[in-house]
């Protein structure tokens, strides 16, 4: 029966082994995102689009899905709009990743797009943990700074 005993806990050691060695992610390891903009207010008059940028500012890789990984939002009523895409990515594999110190500026967004609008908008990027998409960041952490589009 000791031998038994003795067998399942080396078993159970070395389960727990392999599992620690497949994590991708690190358990001491940070995330810290700056999403932001190119400029905090924007005008009709003189600027066509607005720049959303995103940095790894942690120790862990982050992973943006092969599809539409950034969307605007508008601030209306009181409250933040339906995310808003306005290009997708194709590839060959289901995300890319961002690495710890890179930045990421994706494709600007012309103001055409939210119909020239004056008003308050912020880009929402989709963020994960794992390159399967399953371990979503939460929305405080894939935010921009609001911005004010100005006629």
């Amino acid at each position: 029966m000791r031998i038994k005993s003795l067998l399942v806990s080396v078993h159970l050691s070395v389960l727990i082994l392999i599992a620690a060695c497949s994590d991708t992610t690190s358990p001491n390891g940070s995330i810290d995102l700056s999403v932001m903009t190119d400029k905090a207010v924007y005008s009709l008059a003189s600027d066509q689009a607005a720049e959303p940028i995103l940095i790894n500012r942690g120790s862990m890789r982050v992973y943006l899905p092969m599809n539409e990984y950034v969307a605007v939002q508008r601030f209306e009523a009181g409250a933040w709009s339906a995310p808003q895409p306005w290009f997708a990515v194709d590839g060959a594999s289901i995300s890319f990743p961002l690495e710890p110190a890179d930045t990421l500026r994706a494709l600007p967004m012309s103001f055409g797009y939210v119909g020239n609008t004056p008003g308050v908008y912020r880009f929402i990027f989709e963020i994960a943990k794992d390159p399967n998409g399953r371990q979503i960041l939460s929305e405080s952490l894939r935010v921009s700074t609001p911005f004010e589009l100005r006629q």
